[in-house]
């Protein structure tokens, strides 16, 4: 069995959650449900910045079928993406300690230069932590692409 199908059904359900936001799953951790409710109130942006997913729901079908997230993405990556998730895990830890996993905006907001200081870090690991700075500087970069369609988006612009 692959790293890819032994998480499917749990990103099946993240996907789903993005595609279909009105979806709760009642096997879902408390955790998820606080993601679907941030979701749905939004956080605070500027006025031309769209909310997290707003983009991939102002598509069409045809348009979504466009978009391979998994066939496209995700099995091309499992490994990477993982890594991510755990950097995800251990910065929330870190900067949110004790609170469910989220991405706190208010606390990282220089993408770009953190991403520029991981590229020197090169093959090597961030003293500060232990990660390799790759697995930094893709999140980062992530993170980045995220806020920027979702200023696109906001301003009407394509993607």
């Amino acid at each position: 069995m692959s790293m890819v199908d032994e998480y499917s059904p749990g990103l099946q359900r993240q996907l789903t959650s993005i595609l279909t936001p009105d979806i709760e799953f009642e096997d879902a951790p408390p955790a998820d449900k606080r993601h679907v409710a941030d979701r749905r109130q939004g956080e605070r942006r500027a006025a031309s910045q769209a909310a997290p997913g707003d983009w991939l729901q102002s598509l069409t079908s045809a348009e979504r079928k466009e978009c391979p997230v998994y066939g496209g993405f995700m099995a091309y990556f499992p490994d990477a993406i993982a890594a991510v998730a755990r950097h995800s895990q251990a910065g929330n830890k870190k900067h949110n300690p004790g609170q469910p996993l989220h991405w706190d905006r208010d606390k990282s907001t220089d993408q770009q230069d953190c991403e520029a200081r991981h590229m020197l870090g090169g093959d090597l690991r961030d003293p500060s932590d232990g990660t390799l700075h790759k697995i930094g500087k893709a999140w980062r970069a992530m993170a980045d692409l995220q806020v920027h369609i979702e200023r696109l988006h906001g301003r009407g612009e394509k993607v």
